[in-house]
Parts: C-alpha cells; sequence; structure tokens
C-alpha cells in the first residue's frame, strides 16, 4: 500500500516539544498553551462570516484551463494564482472579483523565463518566482518584463520565501541529506541574497520528517510566525531572534513524537486508527488570527484509505484571545490559501466544491454558492472562496 504520509505532506518528528499533556488554554513557562479537541470542530456556517465565492475567469484568448492541482495563491490588491501543473505554468492576475487582467508565461530555458514555479511572493511592484534549485526571478509587475535572477540556498524545492531587508530573505529549508551531530537539520533559514550566506534558524527537524514536508512562514506583525509538520509549538522570528510563541496541545491525542521518530514505519497506522491529532505545518494569519490545519482533533466515520477528502484534515483557528474554532477542511491537506485585511481565502477546485456539495459541508452557505455557479460561464473554473471567522 502507498504510504499515507506522503500525500498528507507532514512531518513525523520534532525537537522543540514543550510537552504533550491535556489542559484547557494556560501557560506554561509563559508560552499560552491552546487546546485544540474535538469540540472545537463546527459545522463551516457557524464559524465563517462574510463568505463570497470568487469565480477565477481564464483569459478568452487563447482559452486556458487553470484546473491544477498544484498552485500558489497570492492577494494584494489584485489576485496572484499561479499554476505549476504539466503545460499550465503560469501567473494568472485577476481583480478582486476574478476577471482577468494579465498573464506571466515564460516556461521555457532562457534568462528571462522558468521551468517551474514553486512558490510566489509580491512586494514593491515586483513579483518573484521561485524557479527551482533556490533561483528566484522578478519581473515588474507593471508590464511583467524581467528584471533580474538571485540565489536562495540550493533547495530544489523552494515554495516560502520572504524579504527581510535589501538583501536578507527567510526561507524554509527542504531536506538536503545533510545532518548534524544530533541528526538534525535546520527548517528555516536567513539567505543573504547578494553573498550567498546562510544563517540557519535554532529549530531544528530529524530526517525523518524532512522526506515529508518543509516548514510554512506567515507575517506576522513586523516578525513572522513559524510552523512545520507535528510541530506542537508555533514560533515567532524577528529578523535576528527565535520565540516560542504558542504551544498545542492535542490533550489525549497527542502524538508520541519519540515514538514515531523511533518507529516511522508506525506513522501510517496512527493515520488510519486516528488515535493522534497532528498539526500539518500550515499557517496563515491577520487580524489576531492564526490559522492552521490539522489531522484527527475529530475523527471521521467515514474514513476511506483511498479517498483522502474522506479523512479528519480540518481549518483550525486561534483567536485573538486564543479562543479556538475549526472546520473540516474542504481542500484536504494540501492547499495552503491566503489571508489578509481580516479575510481568509481558500481555493476549491471543482471536484473540492462539488465534495463539499454532495455532503452539505457548506450548511447554509450552499445555496448561495449554488446561485453563483448560474451566473459563472464555467463551473469548472477555480473558485476563491473569501470568508471572516467568528469565536
Amino acid at each position: 500500500m502507498q504510504s499515507i504520509a506522503c500525500p498528507i505532506g507532514m512531518a513525523v518528528s520534532l525537537f522543540f516539544c514543550f510537552g504533550c499533556q491535556s489542559s484547557e488554554t494556560s501557560k506554561q513557562d509563559g508560552i499560552p498553551r491552546i487546546a485544540i479537541s474535538e469540540e472545537h470542530i463546527l459545522p463551516f456556517d457557524q464559524v465563517a462570516t462574510e463568505v463570497r465565492f470568487i469565480s477565477l475567469r481564464p483569459p478568452e484568448n487563447p482559452s486556458q484551463n487553470l484546473a491544477s492541482m498544484i498552485y500558489h495563491l497570492f492577494i494584494s490588491d489584485k489576485i496572484y494564482y499561479a499554476t505549476n501543473w504539466y503545460e499550465r505554468t503560469a501567473v494568472h492576475i485577476f481583480d478582486l472579483d476574478g476577471n482577468h487582467i494579465n498573464s506571466l508565461e515564460k516556461k521555457g530555458d532562457g534568462p528571462a523565463e522558468y521551468q517551474l514555479i514553486q512558490g510566489i511572493y509580491i512586494d514593491d511592484e515586483v513579483l518573484s518566482i521561485s524557479s527551482g534549485q533556490g533561483v528566484i526571478k522578478q519581473y515588474s509587475l507593471s508590464d511583467l518584463t524581467y528584471i533580474k535572477e538571485f540565489t536562495l540556498g540550493k533547495s530544489f524545492l523552494l515554495s516560502n520565501f520572504y524579504p527581510l531587508d535589501a538583501s536578507s530573505w527567510l526561507i524554509s529549508v527542504e531536506f538536503t541529506g545533510e545532518l548534524d551531530e544530533n541528526g538534525t537539520f535546520p527548517v528555516f533559514m536567513k539567505v543573504n541574497s547578494e553573498n550567498g550566506a546562510l544563517s540557519p534558524l535554532p529549530i531544528k527537524a530529524s530526517s525523518v520528517n524532512a522526506k515529508l514536508g518543509e516548514g510554512s512562514i506567515a507575517p506576522f506583525d513586523n516578525q513572522f510566525l513559524l510552523n512545520y509538520g507535528l510541530s506542537d509549538t508555533l514560533f515567532t522570528y524577528d529578523g535576528d531572534h527565535v520565540h516560542a510563541h504558542l504551544v498545542l496541545d492535542f490533550g489525549n491525542k497527542h502524538p508520541d513524537q519519540k515514538y514515531l521518530s523511533a518507529n516511522p514505519e508506525k506513522f501510517d497506522q496512527i493515520v488510519l486508527d486516528q488515535s493522534s491529532a497532528i498539526n500539518l505545518g500550515h499557517i496563515n494569519y491577520t487580524a489576531h488570527t492564526i490559522q492552521l490545519k490539522t489531522f484527527g482533533p475529530k475523527e471521521s466515520r467515514m474514513l476511506d484509505v483511498k479517498d483522502l477528502r474522506t479523512f479528519p484534515f480540518h481549518t483550525v483557528f486561534i483567536g485573538p484571545d486564543q479562543q479556538v474554532v475549526g472546520f473540516l477542511s474542504f481542500s484536504g491537506a494540501e492547499g495552503k490559501g491566503f489571508a489578509k485585511d481580516g479575510y481568509f481565502y481558500e481555493v476549491l477546485q471543482t471536484e473540492d466544491w462539488m465534495y463539499a456539495m454532495e455532503n452539505n459541508l457548506f450548511g447554509d452557505y450552499g445555496a448561495a454558492l449554488e446561485a453563483y455557479l448560474e451566473t459563472i460561464p464555467d463551473p469548472e473554473d477555480p473558485i476563491i472562496m473569501e470568508f471572516k471567522v467568528a469565536f
């Protein structure tokens, strides 16, 4: 049987553990401890407010299919949707109502071209694309002309990268096979784009989880939030120092990390029997609210190993007063989404919203989506769901 861990895309062993006992929201060593359990997982329509659906309408000439299993989303004053799926490797730009404005399509081997799009970042009228092997290619947002390229490390996969200053970037690191004397490697690094100097952050993981995923980064006021799979701690980084921000407590479903590290072959079984709840490593942040993805706080009664949509993946939110709510994820374990100005955004491919409609996962918002589908030319185009969270 194919390993369940790989499509889930999460890590299996961490070394920044601040304890694993069940409690309500409390503090340990001054660090808030957040309890996450079945009672926090609610129907979508009891969590989400101000829900809006936005269909991404592709350019008509030439006609394109925007559906993609691998995509990246960035929202500023426009919607940037990058696809990395065979011939559909491009960055498409839309207004905030989903109307197509322009597309960057430069797949190739030339200096201004790319073979892959592993991640995107928009800042100061510049579009930055991670194109493989740590290479970042930059284009002007005004006319999509090529500006320059530089390298951030040597990772084949680089999907999370954020500027710290004019020459320094924060990245999450793909495991290269190199371990220190303790059998660990750094999950995040600070990289100088001018001289290539690498400064590892003091957050480390083992090769067991390294094969399955990389860390996630989210802007957090004037800092960054850091998360990665199976971690029970979220961290902040201010450009100089790392601090533990809060601890996730899954109570009696807290995974035994030492056991998993010593027995990685047991990981599939704890997924199948849903005996542990797991932080999947995603993170977004806006308006004093943190968004995570988890596996298993609330068990699935219809888990089918052949259908990942039946797995108990949950989108969980931690509010400004450390309240916790969540709902069953519409896009499974994948799909990081985006967060901005108090709103959260999730990309729904056709299969996502169809499954959710068939199983009444939208609740009272299902009728609104059904009516919206009647107004768009092609319901197979990706739909972005915009919403706020009520605690």
